[in-house]
């Protein structure tokens, strides 16, 4: 699928150039395997068109059709990690994990977050902050650990928003009134992504497992101290078989993963996660190979 320019002067036809074109998840999976039956590309390439992000986005919780149209607004901020957190607003990161703990869904609602809110934050359906954007420490740890959040939503939306129960959609950067209907995409549904799956399996440098599936042996980067931040992965991963974690959800994650010889990952979408781990796997061969030429 190709952006083509082009220009017409004096009767004649001038193409001044073409690039990959932008295109939706949907459309990236299509064309992917509707080429792969045409014989046009190989299983190979074929798992090069559609990206970790792509199969993410497909396949995250999003709300029932209608759901958004109906609801209040309560506050607009901006997309800072996707997905769909319901629970009670709560502004203290201490209590966010006590009542998490008790079985209660819990939205981290602060003014900004720091390393001190890292245990509420791991504790809640979502986080949303008054100021900060997408680069924010809310931000960045929200998507290591693959909770949705908002941020920058305004001075005195914690006020506002405390003890209500709210629905946030973090890839619209919405606050929504009450407990919304969520529809979770069943990745066993959609034949493309299932085919693309068995095909990323059979190359992959891991193995990539549900998190029902988990053996207690598992390491779980979440209930591990730093294990959110990436650059203390390298050495919470040496040795290590099989882990699992918000953090392993992250292409990043992923590739020091790989980089530290991890066999088995706990996660998903699998297929995400597989196919960040051949990029990964591609990057260190090219980088090999540019070391062994330089050395010649």
């Amino acid at each position: 699928m190709q952006d083509i320019e082009f220009t017409v002067q004096d009767g004649t036809l001038y193409f001044l150039q073409a690039r990959a074109a932008k295109r939706a998840p949907e459309a990236a999976l299509k064309i992917a395997t509707d080429m792969l039956d045409e014989g046009t590309i190989d299983e190979a390439t074929a798992l090069t068109r559609i990206t970790p992000d792509q199969v993410r986005s497909l396949l995250a919780p999003r709300l029932a059709d209608g759901a958004a149209a109906s609801a209040e607004t309560l506050a607009r901020g901006e997309a800072a990690s996707p997905g769909i957190g319901i629970g009670v607003v709560v502004t203290d990161s201490d209590e966010a994990e006590r009542r998490a703990a008790n079985g209660e869904a819990v939205i981290l609602a602060r003014a900004t977050t720091s390393p001190d809110d890292l245990h509420g934050m791991i504790a809640a359906m979502a986080v949303v902050t008054e100021r900060g954007g997408s680069t924010s420490h809310a931000a960045v740890v929200s998507r290591a650990l693959g909770v949705p959040c908002v941020t920058g939503c305004g001075d005195a939306t914690v006020t506002a928003l405390a003890g209500r129960t709210i629905t946030v959609d973090g890839a619209e950067g919405l606050i929504l009134a009450d407990a919304l209907d969520v529809q979770e995409p069943d990745e066993t549904a959609l034949s493309g992504i299932v085919r693309l799956t068995r095909i990323a399996e059979g190359v992959s440098p891991v193995r990539v497992i549900l998190p029902g599936d988990a053996p207690s042996s598992a390491l779980d980067l979440n209930a591990v101290e730093g294990g959110s931040e990436l650059d203390r992965l390298p050495e919470l991963l040496k040795g290590v078989d099989i882990a699992g974690g918000g953090a392993l959800a992250d292409d990043k994650g992923v590739a020091i993963a790989v980089a530290a010889g991890v066999k088995t990952i706990v996660g998903q979408p699998r297929l995400a996660i597989l196919l960040a781990a051949l990029r990964a796997q591609k990057t260190n061969e090219d980088r090999e190979t540019i070391a062994v030429e330089a050395s010649v």
